[in-house]
Parts: structure tokens; sequence; C-alpha cells
């Protein structure tokens, strides 16, 4: 599924009334053409605050949209959403990423303990 570049949201004010707001990437917009994501969340009782969880949409997709995972021995200096550079010197890559989720694991086969790190966008 593409990135959301626009993000359009509809809220309920204390009368009853719509308010809506917007938040988009134009710099992408301009690139690719626009990918509209639209939501209802009756919560944005103001204009301002259906901007701000547009705005929130946007940000959430693009933590999402480069993701990865990778398997490590254990680091006990882990933290969230820690910097990772990952290097890939066989193809020539390398690209940096955030800690979004980790665990633990004890492999039983090998008597050993290896960090499982999950990885989103900076």
């Amino acid at each position: 599924m593409p990135e959301v570049n626009r993000s359009f949201v509809v809220g309920v004010d204390i009368s009853g009334g719509d308010v809506n707001g917007s938040a988009i990437t134009q710099a992408d917009v301009d690139l690719v053409g626009e990918r509209l994501e639209v939501q209802h969340q009756p919560a944005a009782t103001t204009a301002i605050a259906a901007a701000g969880v547009a705005s929130m949409v946007l940000a959430k997709n693009r933590l999402d949209e480069k993701k990865g995972s990778i398997t490590i021995p254990p680091h006990c200096g882990l933290e969230l959403w820690d910097i990772v550079s990952v290097v890939d010197e066989a193809a020539n890559q390398s690209g940096n990423y955030r800690v979004k989720r980790y665990v633990l694991e004890l492999n039983s086969r090998k008597t050993a303990f290896l960090h499982l790190l999950e990885l989103s966008a900076l």
C-alpha cells in the first residue's frame, strides 16, 4: 500500500456540527501525487484538534513506512527509540532506523539469548 501524504480528519464539535482539519506533505505530493487518508474522529472537537490529529496520522505513517527487523546478540544498553545504523556491505546499502520494539528471546537449542528488534523510520 502506498504511503499516505495527505490526511483529512472530520470531528464533531460540542453542538454536534462537523469540524475538519487536514495535513499534507507537499514535497511528496509534488513528486508522486496525492495519496489521501480520511478519518472520522469524534474526539476532535475543534478544527485545530482535527488538524493536530491529521498531522499525527502523517507522522504515524512516516514512522511505519520504513520497516525492518534484525536479530542481534543481547545488548544491555538497548532502549526503545534508539537509532540503529544498519550496513549491508555485500549489497552496498545502509540506513538508519529507530527501535520500535524489542524482544529478548532464549534459544534453548543453542542455550543463548538473542535480541529481536523491530525497526521503523527515523
